[in-house]
């Protein structure tokens, strides 16, 4: 058993499309049902594993409002960082590790 969480981002179709084509989503795959199928996959073998994985929904607008707050351009680092400020707030920071919006790509909070 792992002592950390893996944060998993996860989109609506909706959200999918307006995320990828943002400047930060060019390593997005070009499907809905294409990154789904990777996400569904890679959440599957974190589990088959004993990891606890946690998924969080990311939202266009909300994402939109903490950047312009940073001042900051969307780029994959940004929503790296987006999803560690989410687990902050939400008080597991100390345990979390966030998965990247391509699987297999982690990125570690500790």
């Amino acid at each position: 058993m792992h002592d950390s969480i893996i944060l998993v981002p996860w989109y609506e179709a909706d959200d999918f499309y307006r995320f990828r084509r943002m400047q930060g989503g060019s390593n997005m795959p070009s499907s809905y049902d294409e990154w789904l199928g990777k996400a569904v996959r890679e959440v599957t073998r974190l589990l088959a594993k004993g990891q606890a994985v946690q998924i969080v929904r990311l939202t266009p607008d909300t994402y939109f409002e903490w950047l312009t707050r940073r001042c900051a351009a969307d780029t994959n680092e940004e929503r790296l960082a987006y999803l560690g400020d989410m687990t902050a707030r939400s008080g597991c920071a100390d345990r979390c590790d966030t998965l990247a919006s391509s699987p297999r790509q982690a990125h570690t909070h500790h």
